[in-house]
């Protein structure tokens, strides 16, 4: 969220990223760690829900 506040976009996670010129080097470079970020929370959050619905299936909580 502190990185799209930086550079004035919405703070929300996943939300869209406008375009900016070629030129605003500073931009670009944060919205790549942004989107880099994002993509490992993904993974992490991926792996939470395998985890899970793993432990629900052995419950008996979801159809196996």
């Amino acid at each position: 969220m502190r990185w799209r506040r930086m550079i004035g976009i919405d703070p929300h996670p996943f939300a869209a990223i406008t375009k900016r010129p070629r030129h605003h080097t500073r931009f670009h470079r944060i919205v790549a760690q942004i989107r880099a970020e994002e993509s490992k929370l993904v993974g992490h959050l991926s792996g939470v829900t395998r985890d899970l619905e793993r432990r629900a299936r052995l419950r008996g909580m979801l159809p196996k």
